[in-house]
């Protein structure tokens, strides 16, 4: 019964998940490329709207051509800022270096191309034209595989700079397939690319086999992955998004067959169905991926994971969305359906530094030391939430197990459920516990109560859809978003930086500024409607949804006086004037020269009542000052 749940499972998965996969376009086979012409030259300008064309194995050749070139580039730039650190130090002066040579241009794959004449069912049989893995370190553009499929790439060495279709990469590379393919190198490993610099990989799926030697005794070890072997440069960033390994991942030599089959090397192998580890001071995204190839390894002391082996206390991981279905059976192994590890026991200061959410795993995860259907341990800096494993869990450890959701845990599992009885030791009897997740039966796990936990809608809930709780781990039916949309706006009198509608990366901290103009100040910040006070800056931490900010402000208040008016006025006896004033307004009468006015009347009248007055006052020669009140009409009498 057990068994006809999981494949019922895995067969909703696959069709629930088709809205997700990126779409391959049937081509007509192409020939197999020659494996000496290169184009002179390629059709397009590299920009976004006409990018760089490559339609042919002699396009490819030429694209390889171009970043070969580059790296001669900098490596003439290379040397001579080593040259100018001796010199500098010798002249006891700072040294001045001359930056290096990056491509940054857009590259659009628009046919099929075949490599080379080798398929899968060839094995280790060599074809007459061998893949160079491209070393694209200077490479920080954008290769688009314009959903086309590249096959009969054919690497079998020992490169210690990294094997795959890039032994290294930065930019974007998305929208390709590989197939009829074989990678076979030591200590980098990818199907896409050995070691990762900051880059975005996006709806890519691969069908090349990986294959670790691993013979290095250096490094003592292999870093091997479906798309991606591994990210350990400082301060890089890597996003995977849409992207599927169906391909097996090993150190077992091929032709040979069970867990045990080749004796083991002379280091530890991290392999993931996705990337193969992750290093210190890294950034790692991995949203909506799936491993349906088996990982396996012969070697102790490894760590292996359906999507990521191997995750440090100092990166930055969060691992969202991902199902594995594949099989994972390492040795004497931390091994896990996603995750082989996460964080380590070096940084426990209680920050969170490896998130994995909405996980799933159906595949069978097996190993002689610490196993589980999430995550083989998970150190305090870990943390598991709403994940669920239906699979097999099995320890092969001898009179006692570590086993269940995750094999060890000292960090937080929240939220998570596990399949009853899906965990066990097969040396002994002895049920795992689900170490700190909850066990539930596969009733139980269709219930509307796991829905409830873990926030699903009941639309997607009905009895005839009960088989449909895969969607505990994936939404598949909204699109894939990887980034928000922030909208700022300000009204009169103010600013606010950045302006209008900002594109945001998930999971980033974003801050607007906000300043008022002269004689206004700012009245209230809204944030999605709500206010929150008349502040200067905002900052929107890790970024997961659309946002609005919207601020006001209003008039700094002036006290206002009217401006003192003089009026002068040379009156004749018995003249008489009348002046229309505003508040406070001063009146100036100036007599003629040298005469003595005396008797004067002034008569104040306000228009529409009868209150008015008099004064008399001898005005000596010069000024007379009278504060009327508005709407007063001034009468002057000499007499």
């Amino acid at each position: 019964m057990k068994n006809v749940f999981k494949i019922t499972m895995a067969l909703l998965l696959m069709i629930s998940l088709l809205p997700i996969m990126p779409i391959f376009a049937t081509e007509e086979v192409v020939s197999v490329y020659d494996g000496t012409s290169v184009s002179e030259t390629l059709q397009g300008n590299g920009t976004l709207v006409e990018p760089y064309l490559i339609s042919s194995g002699a396009d490819l050749a030429k694209f390889i051509a171009i970043i070969n070139a580059n790296i001669d580039v900098n490596a003439q730039i290379n040397d001579q800022n080593t040259a100018e650190t001796t010199a500098a130090t010798a002249e006891s002066r700072e040294p001045v270096y001359q930056p290096n040579v990056y491509i940054e241009d857009y590259y659009l794959i628009t046919n099929d191309i075949v490599w080379s004449s080798y398929v899968e069912a060839d094995g280790l049989t060599a074809p007459t034209t061998l893949w160079e893995p491209i070393y694209a370190g200077y490479f920080n553009g954008i290769f688009d595989g314009g959903n086309h499929t590249i096959y009969g790439l054919f690497t079998n060495g020992t490169s210690e700079s990294g094997t795959g279709m890039f032994s290294r990469f930065a930019g974007t590379l998305k929208n390709l397939t590989i197939k009829d393919s074989y990678f076979s190198g030591n200590i980098y490993i990818g199907g896409f690319v050995g070691l990762a610099y900051s880059m975005v990989a996006e709806n890519l799926t691969n069908y090349a086999t990986i294959h670790a030697k691993s013979i290095d005794t250096t490094y003592k070890g292999s870093f091997v992955g479906g798309i991606i072997g591994r990210a350990h440069i400082a301060n890089t960033t890597i996003t995977i998004n849409n992207c599927t390994n169906n391909a097996t991942i090993s150190n077992i030599t091929q032709g040979t067959t069970g867990i045990n089959a080749s004796a083991e090397g002379p280091g530890q192998l991290n392999g993931g169905g996705i990337i193969g580890s992750v290093g210190q001071v890294v950034v790692l995204r991995i949203n909506n991926c799936i491993n349906t190839g088996n990982v396996l390894s012969a070697y102790a002391n490894a760590y292996a994971g359906g999507i990521i082996g191997y995750t440090n206390a100092t990166s930055d991981v969060i691992i969202d969305k991902c199902i594995n279905t594949g099989n994972v059976s390492y040795g004497k192994a931390l091994v896990g359906g996603i995750v082989g590890q996460a964080a380590t026991s070096s940084a426990d200061d209680g920050a969170i530094t490896t998130l994995i959410k909405n996980c799933l795993n159906t595949g069978t995860i097996y190993s002689a030391k610490m196993v589980g259907g999430i995550a083989g341990r998970i150190y305090a800096q870990a943390r598991v939430e709403n994940c669920v494993t239906i699979g097999s869990v099995i320890c092969n450890k001898s009179g006692e197990g570590s086993f269940g959701i995750v094999g060890v845990e000292t960090g937080e599992l929240v939220n998570s459920y596990i399949l009853a009885g899906s965990a066990y030791n097969e040396t002994s009897t002895t049920t795992a516990s689900a170490t700190g997740g909850t066990s539930k039966t596969e009733i139980e796990l269709k219930g509307p109560g796991v829905v409830a936990a873990l926030g699903l809608s009941a639309d997607n809930w009905s009895d005839g859809q009960a088989d449909e709780y895969l969607t505990v781990a994936i939404d598949t039916v909204d699109p894939v978003i990887t980034s928000q949309t922030i909208t700022a706006t300000a009204g009169e009198g103010g600013s606010i930086s950045p302006a209008g509608i900002q594109t945001v990366t998930n999971g980033v901290d974003y801050t607007f500024t906000i300043v008022a103009n002269s004689n206004y100040t700012i009245k209230d910040v809204k944030i999605d409607g709500t206010s929150v006070g008349a502040v200067s800056e905002y900052t929107f931490n890790t970024v997961s949804a659309d946002h609005t900010i919207d601020v006001t402000f209003e008039e700094i208040p002036v006290e206002t006086t009217a401006p003192e008016t003089t009026v002068a006025i040379t009156t004749a006896p018995e003249t008489t004037v009348a002046i229309t004033t505003t508040p406070e307004t001063t009146v100036a009468i100036t007599t003629a020269t040298d005469t003595t006015v005396a008797d004067t009347t002034v008569t104040t009248e306000e228009s529409g009542c009868s209150c008015g007055g008099s004064d008399s006052a001898t005005i000596l020669i010069g000024m007379l000052t009278i504060i009327t009140s508005l709407g007063l009409f001034i009468v002057i009498k000499k007499k």
